[in-house]
């Protein structure tokens, strides 16, 4: 890939980006039968020069919710954090010059940085 083109480039354009949630159902296919699992949802958001990308997966019981969110530079796409949030852990990653974040397992209630 061309530097000129990476993630916090000022040549990128980001013009065709646009807010927006989409939703789609997820089906185990076999043969012809289609069996409904769950459901992801897609969100851009918009705001304060950042753009936020969270993709949601929730299964067909609804027993939980899986959640990763991205957030950019809305001008150069230039990674400022991620976030996900599972069914057994959390993870949160902060990009500045030097990248750090925390770990969080739900079943042993334990954190590391």
């Amino acid at each position: 890939m061309s530097e000129d083109r990476c993630p916090g480039s000022r040549d990128i354009n980001t013009k065709y980006i646009k807010p927006q949630k989409s939703l789609y159902t997820v089906y185990y296919v076999k043969d012809t039968n289609w069996d409904k699992q769950g459901t992801i949802t897609y969100d851009i958001v918009a705001a304060n020069n950042q753009l936020s990308l969270t993709s949601s997966y929730t299964p067909k019981d609804n027993a939980w919710v899986t959640a990763r969110t991205s957030v950019v530079d809305g001008s150069t796409l230039k990674s400022i954090s991620y976030a996900a949030d599972t069914k057994k852990t959390k993870l949160n990653l902060n990009f500045g010059e030097t990248i750090t974040g925390n770990y969080y397992s739900k079943e042993t209630k334990k954190i590391k940085n």
